[in-house]
């Protein structure tokens, strides 16, 4: 008996000191981190996680400072960070995991393949995520990362992953009379300080670092773009999935308009540095309804900006000029695109005003101003005869415009603009239609009945097939058709490669077009041949003044 204990007691010593053995380590300023090792199914190499690591402290409204560890000390990088303050969703009944919050969320997360040495050079890629800089996380399921780093290292291009939170909504951007507001940026550009200072001490190349984001996180590099000094040093390829560059960012009048109405929704005794942060979270949500976003359309200049309430402002140092006006980015090569319905869960909150007679020309000028909206609308694209048009007609030219103007002409003018200025410069449009609902009934019912499975490429509808994760876009889970797996297979090998897109040129406006009949295949003059000349329409009519969008 006392042999038999003795064996079980040495087996169960010698399976933890394996165990922890087994445990991946890095270094950083002295101190050590512990990781934990993942085995995604359906790939054979092992994938080291570290998660929730610190790289910032923020008091609020405040400039990001770089975090320390302490030399000599043990630091438990197995579970994921909380993420930064944000409108809880409702949404744990259908299977999505509602994540803690907290001031306190400046973290990363590094994915990289188990059998590689710290000292070893991989590639590194960026994500920044999106959620219209007042939602989401680095941490949700779909953008888990162990599956896209197995599946590349099985296929002989290993490589790290990191992923990052940063401030969201009004802790995130909030007019300051005495410094930069757009604190959420800062947070990025701290974060990737931080990645280009340590990545090698997890086995990365600070000088092969990618920055890949979608919707506001493909925004934020577009800001990122703009700083000269950052630019080749902290990174050297970036990559923007659906960047609305049609959206233009308030200015600094309008940020301070907008801080002084959050101002007045909080009681006399209530300081906006000390409120608890969900009292900022909720008058952030009371400002979000339709109403008020129409209002805002209104009230905040340029009147675009308007859409994204708590997005970024123009402040003249971490924003110096409006994004779209970028020329030249030097030492970073570009790829930039958008997805076919990109706008539709755009109007979707407009879809009320849209019922109404009369209401598309409102709602148009509305965003553009009356003289641009009426030289848009009367473009033979986006004609609508007011007096015999119904709401669905409304509906779907509103949606049509948007995705014109907002994603796909901006885009292709950023392209113009960068490949003639020396720039390498790359443009997609993804056409793939899911089989599956993108968007969810159980998140906005609106949404999901102008993204219908099978017939729509929608905002966001590419990234479950880039990380290989089964979910839909608020990271719910889903099922794959085969056709589905068969994308997914394909865009998680080859969507990061700088191979995969061809360089564009303006003379020859090629694109690459991903759809199901040919994954990615160059289209060549494509505004002409494939969309009907709308763009260089567009284009003129919003660069018109030298006034560019």
């Amino acid at each position: 008996m006392k042999n038999t204990l003795y064996i079980s007691i040495t087996s169960s010593l010698l399976a933890l000191s394996s165990s922890a053995i087994a445990s991946p380590l890095a270094e950083i300023d002295g101190a050590t981190l512990q990781g934990l090792i993942n085995s995604p199914a359906d790939y054979s190499a092992q994938v080291d996680a570290f998660l929730g690591v610190k790289y910032a402290s923020a008091e609020r409204f405040s400039a990001p400072q770089r975090h320390h560890f302490i030399t000599g000390e043990h630091y438990d990088a197995t579970v994921t960070g909380d993420i930064c303050p944000q409108v809880p969703h409702t949404m744990e009944a259908n299977g999505v995991v509602q994540e803690a919050q907290s001031e306190d969320c400046l973290n990363a997360n590094i994915w990289r393949p188990s059998d590689i040495a710290n000292d070893e050079k991989l590639p590194v890629y960026v994500f920044i995520h999106g959620g219209a800089f007042e939602l989401g996380s680095s941490t949700v399921e779909q953008f888990d990362g162990a599956k896209l780093v197995a599946k590349n290292a099985d296929e002989g291009n290993p490589f790290i992953l990191v992923s990052i939170n940063y401030r969201l909504g009004i802790l995130g951007s909030f007019y300051s009379s005495e410094h930069s507001g757009n604190y959420g940026i800062q947070d990025q550009k701290s974060a990737l300080s931080w990645i280009h200072d340590n990545i090698g001490n997890f086995g990365g190349d600070a000088e092969n670092i990618t920055l890949f984001g979608e919707s506001a996180g493909a925004m934020s590099i577009g800001i990122q773009l703009m700083d000269e000094k950052q630019n080749a040093h902290l990174y050297q390829r970036a990559i923007m999935e659906s960047n609305p560059y049609g959206v233009k960012y308030k200015d600094a009048k309008s940020a301070q308009w907008l801080a002084e109405q959050v101002k007045d929704k909080l009681s006399n005794d209530q300081d906006i540095q000390t409120v608890p942060f969900e009292e900022i979270i909720n008058i952030q949500s009371q400002m979000k309804a339709a109403t008020t976003q129409m209002n805002n359309l209104m009230t905040i200049t340029p009147s675009t900006s308007g859409l994204l309430a708590w997005a970024p402002y123009v402040d003249g140092e971490t924003i110096p000029y409006q994004p779209i006006d970028l020329q030249k980015v030097d030492g970073v090569d570009v790829t930039l695109g958008f997805n076919k319905d990109e706008s539709n869960i755009f109007v979707a909150p407009f879809d009320v005003i849209l019922n109404a007679p009369g209401s598309y020309n409102l709602l148009v000028d509305a965003f553009f101003g009356s003289d641009k909206g009426e030289q848009l609308r009367n473009l033979p694209a986006f004609h609508l005869n007011w007096w015999n048009s119904t709401p669905e007609k409304r509906k779907n030219n509103a949606r049509k415009l948007m995705n014109q103007v907002l994603f796909m002409c901006s885009s292709q003018h950023v392209a113009q603009n960068l490949s003639s200025n020396q720039t390498t410069t790359s443009l997609y449009q993804f056409n793939y239609q899911p089989d599956f609902a993108l968007w969810p009934d159980y998140y906005v019912e609106s949404f999901t009945k102008t993204c219908s499975p099978s017939e729509t490429s929608c905002h966001g509808a590419e990234l479950s097939f880039i990380f290989g994760n089964e979910v839909n876009a608020v990271s719910g889970p889903t099922v794959f058709s085969e056709k589905d797996h068969q994308a997914k297979d394909v865009l998680m090998s080859n969507w990061l490669k700088s191979k995969t897109f061809e360089p564009y040129s303006q003379e020859t406006d090629n694109i690459t077009v991903f759809n199901e009949e040919a994954y990615f295949n160059v289209s060549g003059d494509w505004d002409n041949t494939k969309n009907g000349n709308v763009c260089s329409q567009v284009n003129e009519i919003m660069n018109s003044n030298t006034k560019l969008y």
